[in-house]
């Protein structure tokens, strides 16, 4: 063997020997960030971190990886053994923390139990260093990636996003792949040094690391257990190439001096906090020359130069490129740490922080006041600086703490504010302060690394939300319908003009995701149905009972309104809002006309849009065409997996006007020229006919909903061609050459294991003796719990029991949120939809940064099993997750509606406690009354110092 190969076998030898060193002190770290927190967002990540320390078990990973608020995670090591991780620190402005291993209890662990630590020596990156990291992108654990450094000394990358953004040091560059996993690894050369920190990459193989010296330098501070010092001017330093600096003004003498000193870049002022310690005093472009008499030759030299001198006073010597020459500041360090938030105030989804360094350099904004930092709803807007509420200034966390702890419920406020950047006057936001939502402080303690304590300042109302309206005397329900809805004043020229005193716009604040809507803002419209109680009807497949509603009526009054009923057939909503909230003069109930025969083609009409109704913008046109509506395109295939099942109408009929609208213009109301409403046309195109609605509503006011009884199935036309090719008998010809088939039904009866009597594709002849030819003439509530249903299945008729479902059997009034995922009851949406039901506990909707999201519990999956034990409903489940003490793993068993099954485990945390929100609507007194009833389940105090860190 030659001396080369001999040399080359040594070397890769003595590789060998540092990887596997390396790979036992790599680790996965898990990551879960439940609020958002200055620049990053909530979320569910996964990263790479080293064993630097094994006594004391310090791990060494990206700050990006951890984030800087609250934060849940675990280690796992090569030999997949998991340990609980906190952190113990996180630097203000570079990429990288450090977390601690600990016992499951947060007590030390062992150290004879971890892997040997992988020492850091920052003096050994130099250009053209040969050097490894060990990858855990893409799921490809413990990846060996091999790469060569070159260049030591070029300005942190400018990413896109502010997490993970850094300022004031020397990067790293590294020839070298890097991916999404790889984030905290750190790379270590052939004597098994760590040299640098992995912290982001591009597209052109090129990475970017962070050199060690402060790591170093914080890790040895940790160990004695003294304060980690971090000066700063709040001034964003960057290198400049010499020649660049020449040609900005800068002294050849200074130049040739750094040369001389092997410093090929100068140090120049990029950015200043705006009044922060050299605001006004420096210039964009003035370039750093000493500090203290010192030559300033790197972002290095001039970092550690200020966290040794954090509180003192230092000389600087500066040049200005405007006025080219020099000049000299006596300035006081200011401690760096001072500017990172230590406390968050929620309000539901916002967020309300202090503004941090990263925050106000980032914006020009001085470091002071509070902004939200994640999407809220109500007048609260993300990224906005809050001047005060209520005309109460918020100068600080401490005082808007205060002020919303005195705002009351239920009311509209007016918040100051301004997007961040702003430099402009705050400007006034009203909107709607929801009871629903608890505030919450939450403060880590003066020491860091510490925990974060969680707080409840204000408890919401175990009573969130009422509304009533009396109930007509038995027998008297159509009388009072009629006498409501005789007449209107009509002040307008127009003889059809009153109908836009009819219409409402309304927002929607939603805090509960269930029947697959979001809790994203929507809006909508109605119809004023009768102005004396207070009614309006609106569309069912925009709402869920959990919605609180802020209703705009004749565009200058706001009021708040609630819905009231939900009809499981019929595109039908009814919202309910306090009369005397409102002057008689801004609204009125439409008039009625309950004629079957005005939904005819050819009908001459007039068309009001919802969206003009501010314009009273009036469409003369004529019905094209009345088409029943088919069921089958809101099914999706057994071996798809479906989207959310929200609410679906039964036979529902579509209008088409020959008009041409605009897509906003699909939905409002058609009236004869008699100035009576004949039709709601609402979303998707779904018309409700007033006679239709008339009858529904007589049932809801009358107090006799919970007497209603509704079919589970839904139908869909087939032509008679195709039904006699399948060998229905020529007898059963009809006019409108159609007959009716199933084209959604569940496999089982709703609550029961029997199968169900209808399948998919059987022919509908007959119903309760009747022949049925068109599903506009299927009635869509019943009082009989059982039909009798004609069908053709296969070559032959049959007469089968269909039994209905009762209102309680459809409705979803309770909903549940547990580890940050909200589940409920299957509707009847999910029965059509899905079929076969594996459980009665179906997942809705998950939050960012929730146990749930980390560990793979997703919306749209039925809920098995509880450690083992069968689930059979939600009141159940509750029962059996009251038992699961917090900060401990246990398994859950789903299952897909595609019947992929699943087994995992999920940590319960107290960043996401158990809620259950119910909606209650009793009759007693002659008074229609519903509530939306909010309890918390908590196990332990929500002052629970253990809570996440």
């Amino acid at each position: 063997m030659s001396k080369q190969n001999s040399s080359n076998f040594q070397e890769a030898q003595q590789w060998l020997a540092v990887q596997a060193k390396a790979r036992a002190a790599s680790c996965e770290i898990h990551s879960s960030n439940p609020h958002a927190y200055d620049v990053t967002g909530p979320s569910s990540s996964q990263g790479t971190g080293t064993l630097v320390d094994k006594e004391y078990g310090f791990v060494l990973t990206n700050k990006h990886v951890v984030g800087d608020g609250p934060w849940v995670g675990y280690c796992v090591f090569e030999d997949n053994k998991q340990y609980r991780a906190i952190p113990v620190y996180r630097d203000p402005i570079h990429d990288f923390a450090f977390v601690k291993i600990v016992a499951d209890d947060g007590k030390p662990i062992n150290p004879d139990v971890l892997p040997d630590a992988l020492p850091l020596q920052s003096g050994n990156a130099y250009t053209g260093c040969a050097i490894q990291v060990i990858s855990n992108a893409r799921g490809m654990k413990n990846t060996v990636v091999r790469g060569i450094i070159g260049r030591i000394d070029c300005n942190p990358p400018e990413l896109d996003t502010p997490e993970g953004q850094d300022y004031n040091i020397d990067y790293i560059a590294v020839a070298m792949t890097a991916a999404g996993g790889s984030s905290g690894t750190l790379s270590f050369d052939i004597n098994g040094k760590g040299v640098a920190l992995m912290c982001s990459g591009d597209r052109t193989a090129m990475a970017y690391m962070l050199p060690v010296h402060l790591p170093e330098k914080a890790l040895e501070c940790l160990r004695k257990k003294t304060p980690v010092l971090r000066g700063t001017l709040q001034t964003h330093w960057e290198l400049l190439p010499l020649n660049e600096g020449e040609r900005l003004g800068l002294d050849p003498k200074w130049s040739d001096e750094l040369r001389l000193q092997k410093a090929y870049s100068a140090i120049y002022v990029k950015a200043v906090v705006s009044k922060g310690l050299l605001d006004l005093q420096v210039t964009m472009g003035d370039i750093l020359l000493q500090i203290n008499g010192q030559l300033v030759k790197s972002l290095r030299d001039l970092e550690l130069e200020l966290d040794a001198n954090v509180g003192q006073t230092i000389n600087l010597k500066l040049w200005s490129v405007d006025k080219g020459h020099e000049y000299e500041l006596q300035i006081i360090v200011d401690n760096l740490h001072s500017h990172v938030p230590h406390r968050l105030v929620t309000l539901g989804d916002a967020v309300f922080l202090p503004v941090s360094f990263q925050v106000a350099l980032r914006n020009n904004i001085p470091i002071q006041g509070v902004y939200v930092s994640k999407l809220s709803q109500g007048p609260f807007r993300p990224m906005h600086l809050i001047e005060s509420i209520q005309n109460q200034a918020t100068e600080n966390i401490e005082k808007l703490a205060e002020v919303l702890d005195k705002v009351q419920n239920d009311i509209f406020i007016t918040v100051h504010q301004k997007p961040l950047g702003d430099c402009g006057t705050a400007v006034p936001c009203t909107g709607y302060f929801s009871a629903t939502n608890p505030l919450v402080d939450i403060q880590m303690s003066r020491k860091q690394g510490s925990a974060w304590n969680i707080m409840n300042v204000r408890e919401p109302p175990r009573i969130i939300a009422t509304a009533q309206t009396p109930v007509p005397k038995e027998g008297s329900a159509h009388d009072e319908l009629e006498a409501a809805n005789t007449s209107v004043p009509n002040n307008d020229t127009s003889e059809v003009a009153d109908i836009f005193h009819s219409i409402v716009q309304f927002n929607i604040h939603r805090t509960v995701g269930t029947d697959g809507v979001n809790c994203n803002p929507r809006g909508g419209y109605g119809l004023v149905w009768n102005a004396r109680r207070g009614l309006v009807v609106a569309a069912h497949d925009n709402l869920t009972l959990f919605d609180e509603i802020v209703m705009t009526v004749g565009s200058d009054t706001d009021i708040r309104a609630q819905v009231l009923f939900l009809h499981p057939a019929l595109n039908l909503a009814v919202l309910k809002f306090n009369p005397a909230s409102v002057s008689k003069h801004l609204i009125h109930a439409c008039v009625f006309k309950a004629e079957e025969d005005s939904l005819t083609p050819g009908r001459e009409v007039h068309y009001a849009p919802f969206v003009d109704y501010l314009n009273k913008s009036l469409i003369e046109t004529k019905i094209e065409s009345m088409d029943e509506g088919d069921g089958v395109d809101h099914w999706l295939p057994p071996d798809k997996r479906p989207q959310p099942a929200h609410f679906i109408p039964f036979c529902h009929t579509t209008c088409q006007l020959q008009a041409r609208l605009g897509r906003s213009q699909m939905t409002g109301v058609l009236l004869n020229k008699n100035r009576k409403v004949a039709a709601l046309l609402l979303s998707h195109g779904h018309c409700i006919s007033s006679a239709t609605l008339q009858k529904a509503m007589g049932h809801i006011l009358s107090g006799q909903t919970e007497h209603l009884r509704f079919r589970d199935f839904d139908v869909s036309q087939l032509p008679l061609s195709i039904a006699f090719n399948r060998g229905l008998d020529r007898k059963w010809r009809n006019e409108r050459h159609k007959v009716l088939t199933v084209a959604r039904v569940p496999l089982t009866l709703v609550g029961s294991t029997e199968p169900h009597p209808l399948l998919r594709g059987d022919i509908i002849l007959e119903l309760n003796k009747q022949p049925v030819m068109e599903a506009i003439r299927l009635e869509y509530q019943y009082e009989q719990e059982e039909q009798t249903v004609r069908v053709f299945r296969g070559d032959q008729e049959l007469e089968v029991k269909v039994p209905t479902l009762s209102l309680a059997d459809v409705t979803v009034d309770t909903a549940a949120q547990f580890c940050g995922i909200w589940m409920q009851r299957p509707s009847l949406a999910l029965h059509m939809s899905h079929q076969q039901l594996l459980s009665e506990i179906y997942t809705t909707e998950v939050y960012f940064g929730s146990p749930s999201e980390k560990y793979g519990l997703q919306p749209q999956a039925f809920v098995i099993a509880i450690e083992g034990s069968d689930i059979s409903n939600l009141k159940g489940f509750l029962e059996c997750i009251s038992e699961i003490p917090y900060n401990k793993y246990f398994r859950v068993r789903i299952q897909y509606a595609n019947h992929r099954p699943n087994v995992f485990t999920i940590e319960k945390n107290t960043f996401f406690p158990t809620v259950v929100k119910r909606m209650t609507t009793t009759y007693s007194n002659g008074t229609l009354r519903s509530a939306i009833v909010d309890s918390e389940l908590w196990e332990e105090s929500h002052e629970n110092h253990f809570a996440g860190y």
